[in-house]
């Protein structure tokens, strides 16, 4: 409920679906001498069969949606095929849906067939199972993935940039050197700005910001 209130105060529209749990909250420290940080992540609350089958009910009943993002962990004890069957509900409706996920959540979800999906290096690893650290081995993983019926990869990989994967473009970001005050949230903005970019009917390079490059297609 105080989530629910503080976005109306910004007025930012709501239509939750109240369980019997609180919301959880997540706590970052950050030692200035160090430069270091510690992330104190709760458990959310439970959620019951009663409680998701609303949730999909409210989804269902959406006629006029043109985006869906959706991201992040699921509740203990729902099943990990839930984000598919979202993804399947608005794809149905002519959507573009994103996912944003790791895990079982994103392996399963991705079988719904996404309009995008956000990896990280790390959950673009555990996705493929193996590990991932440079941009040639993204941009193999990526193009792996673009064989799902996945419309488009879009790549987050920290200092090292970004890449954007999809049928017509093959895109590479490389961002300048700047001192890095925090990096909670730059996953997220990245998702957000590409969808607002791709609402303004911007092309992929113009979507996603500035300093992209065209790279050669694998053949």
């Amino acid at each position: 409920m105080e989530l629910e209130q503080r976005l109306l105060r910004q007025r930012v529209l709501c239509d939750f679906v109240h369980t019997r749990g609180d919301t959880r909250t997540n706590i970052l420290i950050y030692v200035r001498s160090t430069g270091t940080y510690t992330t104190l992540n709760a458990r959310g609350p439970e959620v019951n069969e009663v409680e998701v089958k609303e949730l999909l009910e409210k989804i269902q009943a959406l006629n006029d949606a043109q985006y869906m993002i959706i991201s992040g962990s699921i509740p203990r004890a729902v099943d990990a095929g839930i984000y598919r069957k979202i993804v399947e509900i608005v794809r149905g409706k002519g959507a573009f849906v994103a996912l944003d996920a790791d895990g079982d959540v994103l392996k399963v979800g991705i079988e719904g067939g996404p309009s995008i999906i956000k990896p990280n290096m790390h959950e673009l690893s555990r996705l493929l199972g193996r590990e991932i650290t440079d941009v040639e081995g993204a941009l193999a993983g990526a193009e792996e993935l673009k064989k799902k019926e996945i419309d488009i990869i879009l790549v987050s990989m920290g200092a090292k940039g970004a890449l954007l994967v999809s049928d017509s473009a093959r895109l590479v970001a490389v961002p300048p050197k700047i001192k890095v005050g925090s990096t909670v949230g730059a996953g997220d903005s990245l998702l957000a700005a590409f969808i607002l970019g791709h609402f303004q009917g911007d092309g992929y390079p113009n979507a996603c910001g500035s300093g992209w490059r065209l790279e050669p297609r694998r053949r």
